[in-house]
């Protein structure tokens, strides 16, 4: 893309018109040409799709441009998807995005602008008619019912219907059979009707082709057809009142609908006939380009205007667009496209003709012969000084530590340069120097500051400087002591920006005071006075931005690219009419709102780009444009020219890569089903996740100046501020889903609205997809469960293995405590015999020894591991009948059983309850003094069978102490035999009998007997 030119161009605010008429101002363009990617240049039409991309047909192919790049469409013989041919005579966009593209060999391509499919329509069966008869330099135009209306060479019109694929030719005969017409030569939309161009008249017909109104033409020549030049084309730009303007052979007519009137505007005679391009913008004014001219027809006055001339005959004109963004493309017919920015006003930049001051008075109106008779002769840049008085004055003054007789001082007003004879008056002894800074305090007198940092005051009535002493701070020959300009308060206070940052000094007092240096920034540029706020003053630097100080407090704050500059050094500041403060740097200018602190950069645009400025290059003109100056070139501009920029650009995805290639849609590497910018979602594996993506906003304003940022949601946490890169970058991304958004903002920095998404899935690998996963845990819970129940198998079996011995060892053991019961038993009852018989009671003991004989049998026959609890009560019955006898009176039991309790079923260990009884009668009842009794109960309590032992004997405690005094030669075991046994017997069945032993005490606390509890469970 070439630079802004500037061209003698009227202000063609087509979309944005002010009021009254064109003025002729210089206006800069751009050149779009083959270097820059344009296919080829000579441009046969120019459209804008729905999306904001710009569609340029060209005779080597059709080109969409981004802003950036050009993708180019081109036909290739072995591939029936691309374009019909490479010549395009003609492109035409319908309300639907579909672009019908004409060719110079008289083929018809249909390409749907969003998934770029194209349907070769006149090689389509119901179209066929349409090749070599359309006449392609007329419009296709798109009815209310969405049928496409257009025109044929032979002065017919065909009506395609792409629903129900017709083709329908009428003729102006068939058509219009009550009028004498034969040729149909132009056509237009008016509302929901259609405007018909004829031979001699013009007819507005509905949608069933009927007739609304006749208008015939009365201007003289009023014949439109010409066999011998079929591709005129007639068809006229109607405006909303129904006024309309059309091209004919060497003339453009007018048509004033409320006054059914004709006018003609004769076009200059060439040797050959080119038709006129015609483009009316939203404000109804309207663009005629012919040949190498530009004509303006303003819709308030209804005037052809000539408004450009390109110097070259051979320059035609050949299309015409304007944009949303208002650009106004140009198309020509071998030098490319021309761009013209007719919403924004770019500032232009031209050369010096000798240098800035010279610029400055030239642009004020002063001749060079006056300028020579001054002291502004051949003045450096750097040296010069000037200050905005009353009344429209301006001072100039030069600075400098050379030694002057009387103050170097001029004064400019309504056009007149004079020098001002003012004369020192000094109250310092040093020599007289330059003047360094100028300024206009509230009263209106002017100050100025010399190199030695003396104040000068200038007394108009007197024509008297007085200088006054230096400030305190003292002039030192080792420090740099630039004076970069000074700001004068109404109370004889003043500040002063220099090198050795800000300087308040008071007049009166002789107080000097250093602001600013406790930071780097002490080295100032500029000084400005808030043009709202009195007590607020701004301060260019050296390389810190733009400082905003408060004169009450002190305080300041600093303004740097973070907030929107375009560079931290500011050369100069300078105020406009409505308080925006201009601003220069190392990159061009920039506008500064004092109250909102937005900022609008600007780099003026020509031959040569300002883009580095230099100090002291800047001035107010009366009218209140300014002059900004860098080396060598300048820009001049109105700030009201200077609009904000409202649009909001759509964001294009113009390229995807993946894994650093090229991901192309037809491509069977990569999985894009459609174009790029058309993709609904992009789908890539996991080794495809290196992914960079390219954008571009569809402004064409100034590209330079779009800002974007991007933002991976799922990935990034915030938006990624790219600046004016256009490129998004990811590596390594990781299995998910993903959306890309893309957002740009416009020339003025303001974020669109509209924000470009695509989905992104990148699919895991096989092993790490949700159904792989979930295999792999059930195959897994498989196999955990088969070996788990495998190894609870093998240890169940060994524990049954482990259980059944110790099983069959408990049995064994319990034998042989049953065999070690037995034995006992019958030494006790022996015994008790031997003690009858040794007392000679032979008749109680051949009645204890049936008893005896009677128990033995009865135990001999329970040998099994289980008996009934009644078979048990019967054994228990047999001994005490055994003691009972042997003990007489002194011994009386009680047996007592519930009769609800079904002793037979429920089953016990045999002897389990006699060594109970033997105890309490043994060691409870014989050691008491007296006679004793046991009672044996059974009794059900719930689910549960009791029975219980109770003795009024001693007491366990006393039996004790007893038994440890006495020594016997046997020891007795049958209760611990008898709470072993039951032990065993509870892991045996796996039933518990428990044993509950109480001692009982009397109402004097003293020991009255044992009961012993054996609670049965009751067998379900």
């Amino acid at each position: 893309m070439h630079p802004f030119r500037p061209i003698a161009f009227a202000v063609l605010c087509l979309t944005f018109a002010a009021s009254g008429f064109a003025q002729y101002t210089p206006m800069t363009y751009r050149t779009l040409t083959v270097p820059d990617g344009l296919p080829q240049s000579y441009v046969s039409g120019i459209v804008q799709d729905p999306q904001g991309f710009m569609w340029i047909g060209t005779r080597d192919g059709l080109a969409r441009y981004d802003g950036r790049q050009f993708k180019v469409f081109r036909h290739d013989g072995d591939d029936s998807t691309t374009l019909a041919s490479n010549i395009t005579r003609k492109l035409t966009l319908d309300r639907d995005g579909l672009l019908w593209i004409g060719y110079e060999e008289g083929e018809l391509d249909i390409l749907n602008t969003r998934t770029e499919e194209i349907i070769h329509c006149s090689a389509e069966v119901p179209y066929a008619a349409l090749k070599h008869s359309i006449k392609m330099d007329g419009p296709i135009v798109q009815d209310r019912s969405g049928k496409h209306w257009m025109l044929s060479k032979d002065g017919a019109l065909f009506v395609v219907d792409l629903h129900e694929k017709q083709l329908t030719r009428h003729t102006a005969t068939s058509l219009f059979p009550q009028f004498d017409e034969h040729y149909i030569t132009g056509l237009a939309r008016v509302g929901d009707d259609m405007l018909l161009m004829l031979d001699r008249s013009m007819a507005y017909i509905n949608g069933d082709m009927q007739v609304r109104e006749r208008v015939m033409f009365d201007f003289a020549n009023n014949r439109l057809y010409n066999p011998t030049v079929d591709w005129k084309d007639t068809s006229p730009l109607v405006r909303s009142n129904g006024d309309m303007l059309f091209a004919d052979q060497g003339r453009l007519v007018f048509f004033e609908k409320a006054k059914a009137a004709f006018t003609v505007f004769r076009l200059p005679v060439k040797q050959y006939f080119i038709m006129p391009r015609l483009l009316m913008g939203k404000d109804e004014n309207i663009i005629v380009a012919y040949r190498n001219y530009s004509y303006y027809f303003y819709r308030a006055t209804n005037q052809l205007v000539l408004v450009d001339t390109m110097a070259s005959n051979q320059y035609v004109k050949t299309a015409l667009c304007v944009d949303r963004s208002g650009v106004l493309w140009e198309g020509s017919n071998g030098f490319g496209i021309r761009q013209f920015d007719v919403y924004l006003r770019h500032m232009p930049s031209q050369a010096y003709q000798i240098d800035f001051p010279f610029e400055v008075l030239h642009h004020l109106g002063i001749a060079q012969e006056a300028v020579d008779r001054t002291f502004l002769r051949g003045i450096n840049a750097y040296f010069f000084r000037w200050v905005n008085g009353r009344d429209g004055q301006i001072w100039m003054a030069k600075a400098g530590e050379d030694s002057v007789r009387t103050p170097n001082l001029l004064r400019y007003h309504d056009g007149i340069l004079r020098q001002e004879h003012f004369v020192y008056h000094n109250l310092s002894p040093q020599p007289n120097q330059g003047i360094d800074a100028l300024a206009v305090d509230p009263g209106g007198d002017l100050w100025g500051l010399d190199h030695r940092f003396r104040l000068i005051r200038f007394d108009e009535a007197t024509d008297t400087a007085t200088v006054y002493p230096p400030l305190a701070l003292g002039y030192l020959k080792d420090r740099f002591n630039e004076i970069n300009g000074m700001v004068a308060d109404g109370d004889n206070t003043f500040w002063i920006c220099s090198a050795r940052g800000l300087i308040r000094y008071h007049l009166r007092t002789g107080s000097v005071a250093h602001f600013i240096e406790d930071k780097r920034a002490v080295h100032l540029l500029a000084i400005q006075q808030d043009p709202r706020d009195p007590d607020i003053l701004w301060l260019g630097t050296y390389s810190d931005g733009l400082i905003r100080f408060d004169k009450r407090t002190g305080s300041y704050r600093f303004f740097k690219a973070r907030d929107g500059l375009p560079n931290h050094t500011v050369y100069t500041i300078i105020p406009d009419a409505r308080g925006v403060l201009w601003c220069s740097s190392n990159k061009g200018i920039f506008s500064f709102n004092p109250e909102t602190y937005q900022v609008h950069g600007y780099i003026p645009q020509g031959n040569t780009p300002l883009v580095e400025c230099n100090r002291f290059h800047c001035f107010v003109f009366p009218d209140g444009k300014l002059l900004f100056g860098g080396t060598g070139v300048y820009t001049r501009f109105a700030p009201s020219d200077m609009r904000d920029d409202h649009f909001e650009p759509n964001t294009a995805l113009t390229g995807i890569f993946i894994n650093n290639k090229p991901a192309h849609y037809g491509n069977p590497e990569f999985p894009l089903d459609r174009p790029i910018n058309a993709l609904q979602r992009l789908r890539v594996p996991y080794h495809q996740n290196f992914l960079s993506f390219e954008f571009a906003a569809l402004q064409f304003n100034a590209p330079e100046k779009l800002q974007y940022r991007y933002k991976l949601e799922g990935f990034d946490t915030d938006w990624v501020l790219a600046g004016n890169k256009n490129v998004a970058t990811y590596t390594g991304v990781p299995p998910g889903e993903y959306t890309l958004l893309i957002n740009a903002s416009n020339t003025s920095g303001k974020w669109s609205s509209h924000i470009k998404e695509l989905p992104i899935i990148i699919t895991p690998p096989f092993w790490k997809t949700w159904w792989f996963i979930t295999l792999s845990v059930l195959a897994s819970g498989i196999l955990v469960f088969l070996l788990v129940r495998q190894q609870l198998r093998a240890i169940r079996k060994k524990d049954q293995a482990r259980m059944a011995y110790e099983r069959e060892t408990m049995e064994l053991e319990a034998r042989a405590l049953r065999s070690q019961m037995n034995p006992h038993f019958v030494f006790n009852c022996l015994s008790s015999i031997k003690s009858l018989i040794q007392q000679g009671e032979k008749r109680a003991a051949v009645a204890y020894l049936t008893t005896f004989s009677k128990l033995i049998r009865n135990q001999l026959s329970n040998t099994q591991k289980e008996i009934s609890l009644q078979e048990e009560l019967d054994t228990c019955l047999l001994y005490v009948q055994l003691e009972a006898l042997r003990f007489g009176d002194k011994l009386s039991c009680l047996f007592e059983a519930d009769p609800h309790v079904n002793l037979a079923a429920l089953k016990v260990p045999p002897l389990i309850i006699q060594p109970f009884v033997e105890n309490a009668i043994v060691h409870g009842i014989l050691p008491k003094a007296g006679n004793g009794s046991v009672a044996i109960t059974v009794q059900q309590q719930g689910d549960n069978v009791v029975c219980r032992i109770d003795d009024n004997g001693i007491g366990r405690e006393q039996a004790a102490l007893l038994k440890s005094k006495r020594k016997a030669r046997h020891e007795s075991k049958g209760t611990l035999l008898a709470t072993h046994r039951l032990k065993l017997h509870n892991t045996l069945s796996r039933h518990n009998i428990d044993i509950t032993i109480d001692d009982k005490l009397d109402e004097n606390r003293l020991a009255a007997g044992t009961c012993v509890s054996l609670l049965f469970k009751l067998q379900p």
